[in-house]
């Protein structure tokens, strides 16, 4: 487990530092982060931390660690309505799954989310960022 940070931006630098020497390390620092997260009840942290530790759960080739982590971090994303990120997380998983031929997973994120995130892309269309209007 890592040592623990003064502060989780420095905790955060620490475990993307890990992500390509040591994936697993850095999986279980931002699974850490995402829990500290949610006890601060801060739910787009929540919902990134839970993002990179899937992430780096599917580098470490740990797929049952990566899907307890992409489950959050997507309904947290779908929840706060972002309408970007969601999608843009799951071809990011999709994609990094398919490298390291984790088929198992990849099939399970298409089974759980592919619907939701088709259905998630409609709304986004419909609910445009409002325009933004300087005062005169």
């Amino acid at each position: 487990m890592p040592t623990p940070s003064r502060s989780p931006a420095e905790a955060l630098r620490r475990a993307a530092a890990l992500i390509h020497t040591n994936p697993a390390s850095a999986a279980d620092a931002f699974a850490a982060l995402a829990v500290e997260a949610e006890r601060a009840r801060n739910r787009r942290r929540t919902a990134n931390t839970h993002a990179l530790a899937a992430l780096a759960f599917v580098a470490a080739r740990n797929p049952n660690s990566a899907f307890a982590h992409a489950r959050p971090a997507l309904d947290e994303f779908f929840d706060l309505r972002l309408y970007h990120r969601a999608p843009a997380f799951y071809q990011e998983l999709l994609k990094a799954a398919e490298a390291q031929k984790l088929v198992k997973l990849a099939d399970a994120l298409r089974m759980k989310f592919s619907n939701k995130i088709v259905v998630f892309a409609a709304e986004a269309r419909k609910d445009p960022l409002p325009n933004a209007t300087l005062p005169s």
